[in-house]
């Protein structure tokens, strides 16, 4: 068995009074959110990073499971739709997408970001994690998903969050949205945002799953497993 690891730990400085409405149980039974601010560190949720890097089974083209979204687990063959890169077409985006056992696809290392229109924490990485994949982890072989699950007010996400977000920021990789929470792990609690789930596209286990502010746009983790795919 293959493993490998690296810790990922840094401290959070940002100031923020921002919080989220109070979301319709109705909608998102799974706990109040919170803005990231309220962490004093940004860390992986289960400690030390470390993941497994040995085959999964593989069935139907990806891998078998055990699925989930903490470390360790399988990111389950999940569907949002969104928009693809710098594309126009409003179209269906799936975690297959990202699943990448032999390189072929150049795929070295993958980032999920779960996010929401109103979250300050969430708009303050947007304001630098587009041009750090332009101008360094798009050439290493990383990919970036951001899934907003939330608008400005708190409703669950619809086209236009996107739309708006991606004009805001000028993203440059997928925007989807996530209405229904498909991509936020049960951390147990509020759930804290922006949500990063780095993940290795040999396998797609999780390899971090973590909560809050990022201020110095470090990347541990991903760094890690984009160094262990040759990137």
């Amino acid at each position: 068995m293959r493993s490998w690891s690296v810790l990922a730990l840094a401290s959070c400085s940002f100031a923020c009074s921002e919080r989220a409405p109070p979301p319709p149980d109705e909608e998102f039974p799974d706990g109040a959110f919170s803005d990231g601010a309220a962490f004093d560190a940004r860390v992986n949720d289960t400690g030390p990073v470390s993941w497994d890097a040995t085959p999964p089974p593989i069935t139907d083209g990806y891998p078998a499971g055990p699925y989930g979204l903490l470390p360790g687990q399988i990111v389950p063959p999940l569907v949002l739709t969104g928009y693809r890169d710098d594309g126009t077409a409003w179209e269906s985006i799936s975690t297959r997408d990202y699943f990448d056992p032999d390189g072929k696809k150049g795929i070295k290392g993958v980032l999920f970001v779960v996010a929401a229109q109103w979250c300050g924490v969430c708009k303050a990485q947007a304001t630098w994690l587009p041009e750090a994949y332009r101008s360094a982890w798009k050439a290493r072989g990383a990919r970036f998903l951001t899934a907003l699950v939330q608008t400005a007010t708190g409703a669950a996400a619809v086209q236009a969050t996107a739309d708006q977000w991606k004009a805001a920021f000028g993203i440059p990789y997928v925007v989807a949205i996530d209405p229904k929470l498909t991509l936020v792990p049960p951390f147990g609690g509020a759930i804290a945002l922006p949500v990063d789930l780095t993940i290795d596209p040999r396998t797609m286990r999780v390899v971090a799953a973590t909560r809050g502010a990022e201020p110095d746009g470090a990347l541990p983790a991903l760094d890690a497993v984009v160094k262990a795919n040759g990137g």
